[in-house]
């Protein structure tokens, strides 16, 4: 047997093995989708997977009885809004750990990793507290905070190490354009980094 006979049946033997995998990964989605456009008799009915007749408008019925419309805009609302304020922390951040020398800088980043470590459910009973005090239960703002919480060491580390790949010449020629280093970040650096944002 050639080295290409061999190579060909390793190879329809992998791709054998990923459609396998992929039927198998896929079938509850599958059932899933089936079963959403069956009749309510047929769902309880053990006589075939398929549908005996397909019922396209039990879309239309959810989505006049549950109001998902509102359902889809608060979960937009939330992830831009923590998207936002992820942002709006973590950048200047990185940036002040990147650029500036700090006084223990080592123990911040340390910390930032250390926090990734915790398990979110720890802060949840204090978060929690902390919302009935000032009154932002039932209330977007605070998934959007709590949302925020815990993504921002993550976003401050990834977008730390980034900026570090941005040479500091860049800061100092925009420096010496007239820049201050606000204006660098959000003029010269922020852009040039939007592949990590």
């Amino acid at each position: 047997m050639t080295y290409r006979a061999r190579l060909n049946g390793k190879s329809s033997l992998r791709w054998s093995f990923l459609l396998v995998m992929i039927i198998l990964l896929d079938f509850p989605f599958f059932i899933m989708l089936i079963t959403s456009l069956k009749t309510k008799n047929d769902v309880y009915s053990n006589e075939s997977i398929l549908p005996t007749k397909w019922m396209i408008s039990n879309f239309v019925e959810m989505w006049k009885q549950v109001d998902l419309g509102q359902f889809f805009m608060n979960s937009l609302k939330i992830s831009f809004g923590s998207t936002f304020l992820v942002l709006a922390i973590a950048i200047p951040a990185a940036y002040a750990l990147s650029r500036l020398q700090l006084f223990g800088k080592k123990a911040i980043l340390a910390l930032l990793l250390i926090i990734q470590m915790f398990s979110p459910i720890v802060i949840l009973v204090p978060l929690y507290k902390m919302f009935a005090q000032y009154h932002l239960l039932d209330n977007l703002w605070s998934l959007i905070i709590v949302n925020s919480t815990f993504s921002v060491s993550f976003a401050v580390w990834f977008i730390y190490t980034f900026f570090n790949s941005v040479p500091k010449e860049i800061d100092e020629a925009a420096q010496i354009d007239g820049c201050n280093r606000r204006q660098a970040m959000i003029r010269i650096i922020a852009p040039l980094s939007i592949p990590a944002i």
